[in-house]
Order: structure tokens, then C-alpha cells, then sequence
């Protein structure tokens, strides 16, 4: 894929925002979040258009796979590249096929079972209304991290209520999170003005000491039973119980908004519960991957080729790479279709952004390898 390729050999697209089409996004691309997520409706589009079963499709800034994924779900083999650890990560658990589902959920029973005693010391209550067991679903909480109010699920209600802390679970909260923090992943944070990443903060500053022994107890559990879509719903759920969620005050006090860029936390935050939401996020991950199986090509269980020269002729595959885009080693005339979607600038530093997930996945981005530079 050099410069010497003959432009009626290598089509080029660059996706321009104002072509986007709004369409109900799949449930596969529904299980984890990342930046600059394109719609896959007009990705098929493009992809339906400008090649043909079988061919190689090159993106050479994959991100989380959207475009791989309709790429071979399309029977085209397909590279998607890119140098994100995490980003890596992502697109293998969408494109994974050996994935049982019913076997997913037996795993996750087995670990709901074993943390039960760890979710009841951090988010068991005596229900303020009935007096019976409850579970603390979200504390709002003040930029000191001092409690204020709890939101609450008892069987006395069909629906969650709030109560605000009494001064006594205020202390022995305090107390509990008083506790040594067992060894875990964590990293500092680059400085940088721009993503509110201040010195001295680190990937524990932006959790309470409450939700950060949670996710150790959970992380420690899911890398027991070695499933990778148990992992990829944890940091899918990091950013979703730490103190970067916002309370949209116009809608109600428990109101929650998206973490999308950055380290800030404002005047008030929502806690929400580490295991009451990974479940949730669970359940997005199965259902994307269910979703995902149901729609594979017939050519399904021909998996990934890990070297270019293996990609077959007559059915689809794919490979995942990490290159810096820079210096990708496919030979030239060798891509029939290249698709290409670059970091918008400098505006969203990807490998400072992801610095949660790659921590806890244990991975170490190449940040002098990364094309967008910040001038904070």
C-alpha cells in the first residue's frame, strides 16, 4: 500500500460528519464505549459500494471496530489497526466467535456468588422505609466525597427511592474506606490542562476508596475465571462507577450523565454500584455478542489470520494490528478499499483517555507513537 498505487486500484474515504446517517445502532456495538464511534449503517454503505466479497479492506485508525465489524460481517477479509492497546482489546472481543453465551452467564453466576459478602459489606442497608435487607445503588456525593444521599432498592418498592445519609452511615462509611487498598493496577495520569488530568493525580484519584476496593475484589474475581467478556463489561463499567459521572440537576438529583472526555468531577458526582452496574453492562456484552453471531457470514469460525500472506481468497477473515499508521508493512497494490477516519486533532488525546482502561488491562500504550499531540 505504498503512494505508487494506482488510484483506480485504492479507493480512499474520509468520512465526513455531515453524510452521517442517524440509524438504531446494533447491540453489538452497543458493549463498550469509545470516541469518534461512526454509525455502521452507512459504514455497510460505503463498504457494500465500493467493494467486493473477498477483498481486503484496510482501517488503518480502527478504534473499537465498527468498520471491521461490518467489513467481515459483509464477507470482506478486513486489517483493522490501531496502535490503542485498549483499542485492540475491543475490537477482539467484538469479533470474537468462540464465544458461548449461556457459558458467559454461568461464569457470571459463579462470580455474583462469590462476591456476595464483599457487595453487602459496601452496599448493604437497612431500608429507611420498611426496615428489611436493601442495596445502595448510587450515593450522590460532593467534590470532598462526603455522602449526601443514597438511592435505594428494597422489595417494600418497585422502584428505586433516595434517603439522605444519617450522620452514622456517613462515619461508618468514612470508616470502611479508611481501609489499606489491596495491590492493584493503577498508573499517574500525564498532566494535561485540557483533560483536567491536574499533577499528582493518578487512575485511583478518580474513584472513591469504596468503589476502588469493589473493583479490585471484581477485577481479581473475573481474571479467576479467565473470561474476556467478563473483562472487557469491567472496563466497559470503569469509567461508569467512578467520580466522573454527573448528576444532570434539571432532570432530578440522581439524573446521570456520560463520562466522555476527561478527568473532572465536579461540584457533585454520582456513585454508582460497582456490581449492580457491571451486571448491567454484562447484559450489553452478551447481547452484542449474541447479535453479532446471528449475523456472521457463512464463512463463520474462520476466526482471525494473524499474517497478511495467510489471508485467504475465497472466504473472509480478518487480522488485527497494531502499526503506527505511519509505517504499515502491507505490500503495495495489496488493499482494495482503505477507509479512513483520523484522530479529530488534538482535541481528543486517545492513548491520556484510555489510560483507565489499558491500566487495568494491564497493557502499556505507545505514547511517543501516538499522531494526536496535545499542546497542553
Amino acid at each position: 500500500m505504498g503512494v505508487d498505487c494506482p488510484i483506480d486500484r485504492v479507493y480512499i474515504t474520509v468520512f465526513i460528519k455531515r453524510y452521517q446517517i442517524e440509524m438504531t445502532t446494533p447491540a453489538r456495538y452497543r458493549m463498550h464505549k469509545y470516541w469518534g464511534k461512526k454509525p455502521s449503517h452507512p459504514l455497510r454503505s460505503l463498504i457494500q459500494n465500493y467493494s467486493h466479497p473477498f477483498e481486503i479492506l484496510l482501517d488503518p485508525f480502527a478504534g473499537s471496530g465498527v468498520f471491521a465489524c461490518e467489513a467481515y460481517l459483509a464477507s470482506r477479509s478486513v486489517i483493522a489497526n490501531d496502535i490503542n492497546p485498549a483499542a485492540h482489546f475491543i475490537q477482539s472481543q467484538l469479533l470474537e466467535e468462540d464465544v458461548s453465551v449461556s457459558h458467559e452467564r454461568t461464569i457470571l453466576s459463579q462470580l455474583q456468588a462469590g462476591l456476595q459478602d464483599v457487595r453487602k459489606k459496601w452496599y448493604g442497608i437497612t431500608c429507611p422505609r420498611c426496615g428489611r435487607k436493601a442495596e445502595i445503588l448510587s450515593t450522590l456525593r460532593d467534590q470532598n466525597d462526603q455522602p449526601l444521599k443514597n438511592s435505594i432498592a428494597c422489595t417494600c418498592s418497585k422502584t428505586r427511592f433516595t434517603a439522605p445519609l444519617t450522620r452514622s452511615e456517613q462515619s461508618s462509611l468514612r470508616e470502611k474506606e479508611k481501609e489499606l487498598v489491596p495491590n492493584h493496577p493503577h498508573r499517574p495520569l500525564i498532566t494535561n490542562a485540557r483533560i483536567s488530568a491536574r499533577p499528582g493525580m493518578s487512575t485511583d484519584s478518580v474513584f472513591t476508596k469504596r468503589a476502588l476496593n469493589c473493583h479490585i475484589a471484581l477485577h481479581k474475581a473475573i481474571q479467576d475465571t479467565g473470561s474476556s467478556p467478563l473483562l472487557l463489561a469491567f472496563t466497559a463499567n470503569l469509567a461508569n462507577c467512578s467520580r466522573l459521572v454527573p448528576p444532570i440537576r434539571s432532570r432530578g438529583e440522581f439524573s446521570q450523565g456520560a463520562w466522555m472526555t476527561g478527568f473532572y468531577t465536579g461540584e457533585q458526582y454520582i456513585e454508582n454500584n460497582v456490581f449492580h452496574y457491571f451486571e448491567n453492562r454484562v447484559r450489553k456484552v452478551l447481547n452484542g455478542k449474541k447479535d453479532y453471531l446471528q449475523n456472521l457470514p457463512q464463512t463463520k469460525g474462520l476466526g482471525r489470520k494473524f499474517k497478511f500472506d495467510d489471508l485467504p481468497k475465497n472466504s473472509a477473515a480478518y487480522i488485527l494490528d497494531q502499526y503506527d499508521a505511519k509505517a504499515l508493512p502491507y505490500p503495495d497494490e495489496s488493499i482494495d478499499y482503505i477507509f479512513t477516519d483520523p484522530p479529530y486533532g488534538d482535541s481528543v488525546p486517545y492513548l491520556e483517555q484510555s489510560i483507565l482502561w489499558n491500566t487495568w488491562l494491564e497493557k502499556t500504550p505507545p505514547l511517543d507513537r501516538e499522531i494526536v499531540i496535545s499542546d497542553s
